[in-house]
């Protein structure tokens, strides 16, 4: 009996902390996608001085999608990726992030670029702890 009763409080433990990590991977992704479209952004901004108004001017393929990830692309907003998180292909997002969007907007310094996070629906405290810190402040 108290076996039992230990492997529930362990099981009560990990349950919630193991969907933290879950949906954190989910994430994860997105920002694992976006990392193609940032350096393509980054050189055509170094190569000509502004930001690209469409993705096929950067050269970025116009259907990226991950497991968890339905879509990336750069918006009508010159310098801004946006990553929508859905089901695709079968498997699909946690319920807490599918059909939430993330932006990364380039934000130019002198000829450098650094990128930041535009939390553009996710607003719900406990939805910006599944993003990386760099995203939460």
């Amino acid at each position: 009996m108290i076996t039992v009763a230990i492997i529930a409080i362990l099981a009560a433990i990990a349950i919630p902390a193991y969907k933290n990590y879950l949906i954190r991977s989910q994430v994860s992704e997105g920002f694992s996608l976006a990392a193609g479209p940032k350096v393509a952004l980054e050189e055509f901004y170094a190569n000509y001085g502004y930001f690209p108004a469409t993705d096929a001017s950067a050269g970025i393929a116009p259907d990226m999608s991950g497991k968890y990830v339905s879509h990336v692309y750069s918006t009508e907003r010159p310098g801004m990726i946006l990553i929508h998180f859905d089901s695709t292909g079968g498997q699909s997002a946690n319920i807490a992030i599918s059909g939430k969007q993330l932006g990364l907007s380039a934000v130019t310094n002198e000829g450098s670029i650094s990128w930041t996070c535009n939390n553009t629906n996710i607003t719900d405290p406990e939805l910006l702890s599944y993003l990386p810190s760099s995203c939460r402040l």
